[in-house]
């Protein structure tokens, strides 16, 4: 388990207050403390900006948007524009934030951040982009893509200090995306129809999917809770999910009528409440204690507008 999910599984022993948040279309951030009604807290307005990743960590919920930069609160309710710029992911460790996209960004606290030079990467001349970001055990990995090649980049100790290590490029042209590391593993989604799992033993150097089936038109997210993996997305006109007691086996597909739109793009499973939580668009959200079974969330205030990322913390 890696230090952010273990602090968060001790909040929840400490029954603390369960927050979750979500975000995604004109940097929309909806609020609940179930995960069956939920509020609308925050927006910028703007068309153009599209949340793409939150997370918790160092008592600071992070938010960072695609056209409208990163956005923090301490409490999910109150909500403060940091910066601007076009970022993809974020993740923290050994008490900093980066945050990573088209520019690159570090913070010590959430609050104060400090641009970077995305060359620091390799020192000579980097990526062009970083499309996620994760951390474990003083080890930070990171997708980083130039043009259509995308290559995972290491770093031990400090992100900010000296120059990542850039590893073989991965197969195909397709976007590498939602990095975590649960199980003892590094793994990143394959953003292809097909939904592909890598998997990267405790190094985040050779990232590989041998050993794991397809999740075919889950493109969107995945989770796993201990037990249970989930993939979601959509076939374009139907959302989609399946789930997977072990990934060596076919994924079994969950039926997603209950859903009435196009795509589920977001899932996140929060302990303590114990409850799998699904958004995507028409400003749709979902909760099951099981991943199987699903019932629709009432949200006040999001309209229409798409989710695309979810995260949970104990207040």
């Amino acid at each position: 388990m890696d230090p952010v999910t273990r602090a968060l599984f001790m909040g929840a022993a400490k029954k603390k207050t369960a927050v979750i948040v979500a975000g995604g279309q004109n940097n929309y951030i909806v609020r609940s403390e179930d995960g069956v009604s939920w509020n609308t807290v925050f927006s910028s307005g703007s068309s153009s900006h599209y949340i793409q990743q939150i997370i918790w960590g160092g008592g600071m919920f992070v938010a960072v948007s695609y056209g409208g930069g990163i956005i923090t609160s301490p409490d999910g309710i109150n909500w403060t524009q940091r910066v601007s710029g076009l970022f993809y992911s974020v993740a923290y460790g050994n008490g900093v934030f980066i945050a990573m996209g088209e520019v690159y960004y570090s913070s010590p606290d959430g609050v104060t951040w400090t641009v970077r030079n995305l060359s620091v990467l390799t020192g000579i001349g980097g990526p062009e982009r970083v499309t996620t970001v994760a951390f474990n055990n003083n080890l930070w990995v990171c997708m980083g893509a130039t043009g259509t090649t995308s290559r995972p980049y290491t770093k031990t100790g400090s992100p900010i200090s000296g120059a990542w290590t850039a590893q073989a490029a991965l197969t195909g042209a397709d976007n590498y995306a939602r990095m975590r590391y649960t199980a003892g593993t590094f793994y990143v989604l394959r953003q292809a129809s097909s939904g592909q799992l890598y998997r990267s033993p405790n190094d985040g150097v050779n990232f590989s999917s041998v050993g794991i089936m397809f999740a075919t038109n889950c493109g969107a997210d995945w989770a796993y809770n201990g037990s249970q993996w989930i993939a979601v997305g959509s076939t374009g006109t139907t959302p989609q999910a399946k789930v997977s007691s072990d990934l060596a086996e076919a994924w079994s597909t969950v039926n997603t009528s209950f859903f009435p739109s196009t795509v589920i793009a977001a899932v996140e499973w929060v302990p303590g409440l114990d409850l799998w939580i699904i958004g995507g668009t028409d400003g749709l959200m979902a909760y099951s204690p099981d991943a199987v079974n699903w019932t629709l969330g009432t949200v006040t205030g999001l309209g229409t507008r798409a989710i695309q990322a979810i995260t949970y913390g104990y207040i």
